[in-house]
């Protein structure tokens, strides 16, 4: 076909002949391909070289390559693991200055926030004199004690002490939104930019565990907070000594000459302030104004010693039932419900 394509074209077109036909039109196709390929080849080496490069930095920071899944779970969950630790402890060692990490926000709520709201409490607050002065009648009986009926000062103090449950639960639920805050913040050196449904398979599994742990954790501290309103320790020594001061100033009071014979201490223990004075105006007798104004000091007193019990047992309740709980089972957690091949992509 080409003998006769050329023939034809010298027979007709002899002038034309060399620079007609497929076979001088494959040629020239061939030079203006190469020459192309010359032009546009450093350009294309230069790309490739930096697509490869970047592609290398991308798999540098993924990381080693994985041809096994399981172990491609291990290697992950035991990094979330460490930078979970880490942050809840040491968090300023791994995160931005500029960010106060979960361990010194945990530590905050521990040291200022809780001991404040506990602090706020008023161990009188909600009741009146008239109140008190019902409380020591009833608990009096037919016969009059000498002292305080003992059954008056649990009674209001058992109902004072229970409104420390409520600030204490809350507390609970501040550490658990810090602590699931903590797994948001974990990607640290980019663990789930590998694996991109990692973050809410982990943040899932530890939600459900922090759940559970949480009620626990609330049962303890109500059941904490119960046994401090169930036995009153009136031989507590910080209270016994405030005790017995307020009793021997009483005593002293009692036998002392009439008022206008001695000059008062403004300072006095016993001094009656207004609000001494408000309680006493509901009680008949003399020894029923004299209690009312002893409860309503001995009730304050006993109750700063429970809300410093509260102040120290309540965060160590929390880390010991919540925070120290994931650091020491949070991986074998992660392992058994994270086993399958498919959890990670």
């Amino acid at each position: 076909m080409e003998d006769d394509e050329m023939k034809f074209l010298r027979k007709n077109y002899p002038h034309l002949a060399a620079v007609n036909g497929s076979t001088y039109l494959a040629k020239r196709l061939n030079e203006i391909l190469i020459n192309h390929i010359k032009k546009c080849l450093p350009q294309l080496v230069t790309r490739v070289h930096d697509k490869t490069a970047e592609n290398k930095r991308k798999l540098v920071e993924l990381g080693e390559t994985f041809t096994d899944p399981n172990s491609a779970v291990v290697k992950t969950v035991t990094q979330f693991t460490q930078n979970f630790n880490e942050l809840t402890y040491n968090g300023n060692t791994i995160m931005v200055m500029e960010k106060r990490s979960p361990a010194a926000r945990i530590s905050f709520i521990f040291d200022d926030k809780f001991p404040n709201e506990i602090n706020g409490l008023n161990p009188l607050e909600g009741v009146s004199g008239r109140e008190v002065n019902h409380f020591l009648r009833n608990a009096t009986g037919l016969n009059p004690h000498v002292f305080i009926p003992p059954t008056a000062f649990t009674s209001l103090l058992c109902k004072q002490i229970l409104r420390i449950v409520e600030p204490s639960l809350e507390m609970v639920d501040k550490i658990k939104d810090e602590l699931v805050q903590t797994v948001k913040d974990c990607n640290v050196g980019g663990i789930y930019d590998r694996f991109p449904m990692l973050k809410t398979r982990i943040q899932i599994i530890v939600e459900d565990e922090l759940e559970m742990k949480v009620e626990e954790t609330k049962s303890l501290i109500q059941n904490y907070i119960e046994s401090e309103s169930e036995y009153i320790n009136t031989r507590h020594k910080t209270f016994d000594t405030f005790y017995k001061k307020l009793y021997r100033r009483e005593f002293e009071k009692r036998n002392a000459p009439p008022p206008e014979e001695q000059n008062q201490d403004p300072d006095d223990l016993d001094t009656a302030s207004s609000e001494d004075e408000d309680a006493e105006q509901y009680a008949t007798y003399d020894g029923d104004k004299r209690n009312v104004r002893l409860i309503k000091k001995l009730v304050p007193a006993y109750y700063t010693t429970v809300k410093s019990n509260v102040k120290d047992a309540v965060p160590k309740l929390i880390v010991k039932n919540m925070i120290k709980h994931l650091h020491t089972n949070l991986t074998p957690l992660l392992m058994e419900k994270m086993h399958r091949a498919e959890d990670v992509e």
